[in-house]
């Protein structure tokens, strides 16, 4: 242990003792002493803990470990596990970097914490550099507030840690965040001998379904419309001939690179494999079968492909079948290198260049592939003003669009161009296949989704025509709006009302065709007040473009409870709203019936938040049109309003009788 010591004393001036607090300020001698003596104990308790005894023969001399036969030193703040790499996977995923833990007894727990995690899983799981991340920003911030005890932290710590590092994100990553933290607390609590307060844990443990299921929804890849995949497959076949053809006429113009990306493009069109299995593609990557020998016609090829999902060093090969354009054109690029087990050679080791190569070819082809203000901009992964590409700090994507505008003179600043994303390959393939008529279990088993859950997951049926229906009816309720048929509800309700009416207005003065025809003033008009249909209402926003992410005011969270200011809602969701109403009253009485007061007493506010904010409001205006006579009209065109027109009185004794309730146990 004597050795331990020493390397400690010579590389940290000042630590903290293994219960977490610093010691006082003691003279250098006497703090050095007390060091001395906490660093023994400190690798002791860690090393024999119940989490790292099962792995003691993997240590040498207490000080290095052995990870696949890679040595590390656990002093070092920088473990290389790079040499365990494969391809297909950044090698920088392989590094970790403790040098930005800021207390050195945060440190050394993290590190055994990280080895812990290393032993009991494998090496090659991503979220080990997540996790170190999530903790190192943690445990800074316990540090910045004087706090050294990880078992005395309070619940105010921790939510002032939520509200600082984590409230603007997405849903999604807080949970990942939490659960990082989660099982860090466990750990402690083994090695440490003392509990977490137990109400943090249960916190951490706990996961907000509700905006979970809104993220998942919302972040969803879209597929791509059939127009643009049949356009982006004939042309990039086009300018891979161009430059097969370069080459066997040892032109100058050929370019290798040019040549590798475009294939990769069109085997992503083709096959749907991930972005990266088309750049360690093996260099045999084709067979062919024959269904039958007596007629030729029916030979299959097959491209077999290694998939990178997967959390170990051995792939996964799997096979889908391709047309005899890919066979021809993997051909000729296996005549083009001697590399023996890959189709490429200067192969890239992510996916960044070819992603910058698919952005920069659909811009300067934007006009060939309609992505010039296309009708299905939701679609597609960005939609980027002309001025906003000009302007961009990535060169690839000002250059792209300098080239666009020099041979399309037409192009105005304000145009938008929609840009896809490669992933969204993967997803166009599993829909267009499952519409020709392909079995979703035989799609999933070409993309190498092998479990249950996966059949289908990529698939997006009639995704362009639902977009439709909702923008038909999106449009139906803008000019219900205009016309004084119905109100609109919600947090900013009057002013969105003005915006609307504003955006119709502008819209009706700027028209060629003064008549509405087609409802082209209207959606016209809902390029500047956009709407989004949702559960329970309609998402209105004062701008074009503005991602819920960025919004000051709101995010996923807000949205999946319902309690977003852009969200609106109408008289002809008072059935939804009722419902919900009424599932929370059942929730209360099970939760009193359970003696979960606590549950019950939640339930209960969920209950007087509903009539508060959205039954009050559309019942108010339920006796309204019952008064003026328009209520017929409305029920003629929402049959759910019939019940409430019928049971109007009883509703509301209901509404008063919850409004003023509370618990009595």
């Amino acid at each position: 242990m004597a050795n331990i010591t020493a390397s400690f004393e010579k590389n940290h001036e000042s630590n903290t003792s293994f219960e977490l607090e610093h010691p006082n300020n003691f003279e250098k001698e006497e703090e050095f002493e007390k060091i001395e003596n906490y660093n023994e104990e400190l690798y002791s308790s860690l090393l024999e803990s119940e989490y790292l005894d099962p792995y003691s023969d993997l240590f040498e001399d207490q000080r290095f470990a052995f990870v696949n036969n890679v040595k590390i030193d656990i002093l070092s703040d920088g473990w290389d596990f790079s040499p365990l790499h494969f391809e297909g996977k950044n090698p920088n995923q392989f590094k970790l970097d403790f040098s930005k833990i800021d207390d050195f007894t945060f440190k050394m727990i993290i590190k055994f914490y990280t080895l812990y995690r290393i032993f009991s899983t494998t090496v090659y799981q991503s979220t080990h550099k997540a996790s170190l991340s999530v903790l190192t920003v943690f445990v800074n911030f316990l540090s910045d507030n004087n706090i050294y005890k990880i078992t005395n932290i309070t619940m105010n710590d921790l939510n002032n840690y939520m509200r600082i590092y984590n409230n603007q994100l997405a849903a999604g990553t807080k949970e990942k965040k939490k659960h990082y933290l989660y099982e860090f607390f466990v750990f402690v609590e083994a090695v440490t001998g003392k509990e977490i307060n137990e109400d943090i844990l249960e916190y951490l443990e706990t996961s907000d379904i509700r905006a979970l299921k809104a993220q998942n929804l919302s972040n969803r890849t879209k597929t791509l419309p059939d127009e643009f995949g049949d356009t982006f497959k004939d042309l990039i076949y086009e300018k891979i001939l161009e430059q097969i053809a370069f080459k066997q006429s040892n032109s100058k113009k050929f370019n290798y690179s040019t040549l590798m990306y475009c294939s990769q493009l069109y085997i992503l069109n083709q096959c749907g494999i991930r972005p990266m299995e088309s750049i360690i593609l093996p260099r045999d990557c084709i067979t062919l079968e024959n269904l039958d020998r007596d007629d030729r016609t029916k030979n299959v090829y097959y491209l077999h492909y290694r998939s990178t999902k997967k959390s170990s060093n051995k792939y996964i090969y799997a096979r889908t079948k391709i047309v005899p354009k890919v066979v021809e054109i993997i051909d000729f690029l296996r005549s083009l290198s001697n590399d023996k087990n890959y189709l490429f050679k200067n192969r890239d080791k992510d996916i960044h260049k070819l992603s910058e190569f698919f952005t920069k070819f659909c811009i300067i082809h934007a006009d060939i592939l309609n992505l010039i203000n296309s009708n299905n901009q939701d679609c597609f992964y960005h939609n980027k003003t002309v001025q906003s590409l000009l302007d961009s700090y990535k060169h690839y994507e000002n250059s792209s669009i300098n080239k666009l505008m020099k041979n399309n003179k037409e192009i105005r600043n304000e145009d938008v161009i929609s840009i896809p994303r490669l992933y969204q390959f993967r997803v166009f393939f599993a829909t267009y296949s499952t519409d020709k008529g392909i079995h979703p279990v035989k799609v999933a088993m070409m993309m190498n989704q092998n479990t249950k859950e996966m059949i289908g997951y990529y698939n997006r049926p009639k995704q362009i025509e639902i977009n439709k229906r909702e923008n038909e009816k999106n449009i139906k309720i803008f000019e219900s709006v205009i016309n004084d048929e119905f109100i609109v509800h919600g947090p900013r309700a009057k002013s969105r009302t003005r915006q609307m009416r504003q955006a119709y207005k502008k819209a009706k003065e700027n028209a060629v065709d003064k008549t509405n025809k087609n409802h082209e003033i209207t959606k016209e008009a809902m390029k500047d007040v956009p709407m989004r249909l949702m559960n329970g209402g309609c998402c209105i926003k004062a701008g074009e473009g503005i991602d819920c992410t960025l919004d000051n005011v709101t995010d996923i969270s807000m949205c999946a409870n319902k309690i977003c200011p852009n969200q609106h809602f109408f008289i002809f969701n008072l059935n939804f709203y009722y419902q919900q109403f009424k599932k929370e009253i059942d929730n209360y009485y099970k939760s009193l019936d359970s003696k979960l007061y606590r549950n019950a007493e939640k339930s209960l506010n969920n209950i007087k938040y509903y009539i508060k904010t959205k039954l009050e409001e559309e019942m108010d205006e339920l006796k309204l049109h019952m008064d003026d006579n328009s209520i017929n009209n409305l029920i003629s065109k929402y049959s759910s309003l019939q019940f409430y027109k019928d049971n109007y009185e009883k509703i509301r004794g209901e509404m008063e009788q919850w409004k003023n309730k509370e618990i009595k146990l």
